[in-house]
């Protein structure tokens, strides 16, 4: 499908929009009227002013993500049941999710911004975003 300039900047800015919420371009590629993940990936990857504005966006990300896992880690614990042999296992399995999901976001944080959330956080060894690479047009 083609897309006029003005749609395709309009799309973009949504795009960017929806991934600071946090949202994963997948998700953002199936609601009504996205163009698919793989069209996606190739305005990113070719359209510079894009890729550098969806790099911006993935850091927002990373730290929203960052900012999630303190809520996550910090929310009080439910009371879960009156009986006592249930209640430990339904503790288990909360504190099993929440530990789940934390690492979930962790990994993906790590990912989207190394420098600040990779494993060697702070290491000034270059890396390059996961994903895709910025196509360097010829002039």
């Amino acid at each position: 499908m083609q897309y006029s300039e003005e749609r395709r900047a309009e799309i973009l800015e949504k795009v960017y929009q929806e991934l600071i919420k946090p949202r994963t371009l997948l998700s953002i590629s199936k609601d009504k009227g996205m163009p698919c993940q793989d069209t996606l990936y190739e305005w990113i990857r070719t359209n510079k002013a894009f890729a550098e504005k969806y790099m911006r966006a993935r850091d927002i990300q990373a730290e929203r993500f960052a900012e999630n896992i303190v809520e996550i880690v910090s929310k009080p614990l439910p009371e879960l049941h009156k009986d006592p042999a249930f209640a430990g296992v339904a503790m288990r399995a909360e504190l099993e999710k929440r530990k789940q999901q934390a690492d979930a976001m962790k990994w993906f944080a790590s990912k989207t911004a190394p420098k600040k959330y990779g494993d060697k956080a702070g290491d000034d060894t270059p890396t390059e975003k996961p994903g895709f690479n910025v196509a360097k047009k010829e002039e």
